[in-house]
């Protein structure tokens, strides 16, 4: 039963998936990515040490929305499509408590209603391949050859095996190249039939409609989750907001695709990351619009984040992977406008250095919005998160599948990785796949580290994780708070159902399956 609102704080929450905190602008970032954002950043509250409670969708998610980590989630079909436990608390449902609309529209299959991830929410839209893509020319292949030709591809590999041997033999000499380019040339050619995942302009417009609606229904809390940088990066995007990189052609694309799913260095694509960087930046400044335009921006929180960052080749892989414990993909931007900007000092915002875990946010919102704690599992040390937050408090990321459960504690001082219950599998394509990253190293006095899985990380003189220490470098309350978050996999409870030919085909195509 809701009580009547004792707050007019609206909360607008917009993710964008696979984001990096160093490609944006407001953390230091070079290029022009995210003018938007560095314009808000001058009245807002942007957190440094800002890390998601996984390394992928699935994982985060859960700590995202409901302050969950391992031991506290569920899954779906099977371990790595975790989902939230029927029942337990959320965002959407506490906000919900206190009076608020809550309203969300996303594109990513991972955030199904059948995984528990609409739980609270008001109105909750999934879309799915409502928006199409461009119309590619036909590059002097006919048509009913160059199906042909795709066709058969699909009919002997699917996404994922290409995938697997791509990444066991990087480089354009692999013999699956070729194929893996024919593959993603079609879903080019048919992108309003075949892409993967919906556009910002879809999503946004949709979002934006449901903006509208709320207006009136004050207070409000709102969602939305773009998936414009997630690869496969959609042609269409590029050059289309302007970061200078120029023309290109479908040819290029594919070259700089391809490249990326076979682990070699992604220049070219880390290019088109900042061009889907930049078309995105302008569709989060759509929202800002709408909400200015609707009278609420004046009262409105708006929270802009990631669920898990992207690897660009470094420790020799490209993309997100469960299990990779490394920065590339836990450290995500945290950028907090408040409707009240009188603290910040002449449009300069105001930077956080203590970390913070994404499983806190509601305890931010909580702050934020002046309502009472909502009391979800995950909670910091501190009773503040934008005032004088404590410093040294230790933030918490996991990944569990049948590969065992990696977990990273981490505070300003050391970072440590336990991996509990290694399974590695036989089939030496998977084998490659999720250990390549967990190489054995040296550290900075030439020692070597016989255990590549557990590992810490002296963060004041090695911020790149490049030397690793013997984990029982790190401090005892970081072991004992990784032997908390241990869980194993059977412990899990299981939701039912299972994907359908269609979400398992999208899933594939976005390198989850």
């Amino acid at each position: 039963m809701r009580r009547n609102s004792m707050t007019n704080t609206n909360v607008v929450l917009l993710t964008v998936d696979c984001l990096r905190y160093d490609r944006c602008g407001f953390n230091g970032y070079c290029s022009d990515t995210t003018p938007t954002l560095d314009r808000l950043a001058g009245n807002s509250s942007v957190f440094d040490r800002a890390y998601a409670p996984g390394p992928w969708t699935a994982e985060s998610f859960p700590g995202i929305l409901a302050g969950l980590h391992a031991p506290g989630v569920a899954y779906w079909d099977r371990p790595p499509y975790k989902a939230i436990p029927h029942g337990a608390p959320t965002i959407a449902i506490r906000l919900g408590d206190e009076g608020y609309t809550t309203v969300a529209t996303v594109t990513n299959p991972q955030l199904a209603a059948d995984r528990n991830f609409d739980r609270g929410f008001d109105r909750f839209t999934n879309l799915k391949r409502e928006q199409g893509g461009d119309d590619s020319e036909e590059d002097g292949i006919g048509a009913d050859t160059f199906e042909a030709l795709a066709g058969a591809v699909g009919d002997r590999f699917s996404d994922n095996e290409l995938l697997a041997r791509l990444r066991g033999r990087s480089g354009l000499s692999n013999p699956y190249a070729a194929l893996f380019a024919l593959r993603r040339l079609s879903m080019v050619r048919n992108a309003r039939e075949e892409w993967p995942t919906d556009r910002g302009e879809a999503v946004i417009g949709r979002f934006v409609v449901e903006l509208a609606d709320v207006a009136d229904e004050q207070p409000f809390f709102a969602w939305t989750h773009l998936m414009d940088l997630h690869a496969p990066i959609h042609p269409a995007l590029v050059n289309r907001d302007g970061t200078g990189v120029g023309s290109l052609d479908v040819g290029r694309y594919l070259l700089a695709d391809t490249v990326r799913a076979s682990d070699g260095q992604p220049t070219r694509y880390s290019r088109l990351y900042d061009e889907a960087l930049r078309y995105v930046d302008a569709r989060i400044e759509r929202v800002v619009d709408v909400l200015r335009s609707a009278g609420v921006w004046d009262n409105t929180v708006l929270i802009v984040t990631s669920d898990h960052g992207e690897t660009m080749g470094e420790r020799g892989v490209n993309g997100h992977r469960n299990h990779y414990p490394y920065d590339e993909l836990l450290h995500v931007p945290l950028l907090v406008r408040t409707p009240d900007d009188s603290r910040f000092e002449a449009g300069n915002g105001d930077r956080i250095s203590a970390p913070f875990s994404l499983s806190w946010l509601h305890e931010l919102i909580a702050e934020i919005a002046d309502i009472d704690p909502m009391g979800l599992s995950a909670r910091s040390p501190s009773g503040t998160h934008l005032d004088d937050p404590v410093d040294d408090r230790l933030a918490v990321a996991d990944s569990l599948t049948s590969f065992g459960h990696t977990v990273v504690v981490r505070d300003r001082r050391y970072k440590l990785i336990e991996h509990f219950d290694g399974w590695v599998p036989d089939d030496r394509s998977r084998r490659y796949d999720l250990m390549r990253h967990f190489g054995v190293h040296t550290t900075d006095f030439g020692r070597e580290v016989f255990d590549p899985l557990n590992v810490a990380y002296r963060l004041p003189t090695d911020p790149c994780e490049r030397f690793p220490r013997p984990a029982s470098d790190a401090p005892t309350e970081h072991h004992e708070r990784a032997a908390e978050i241990h869980t194993e996999v059977d412990d899990l409870p299981r939701i039912d159902g299972r994907a359908d030919a269609a979400t398992e085909e999208t899933l594939r195509d976005l390198g989850y399956v």
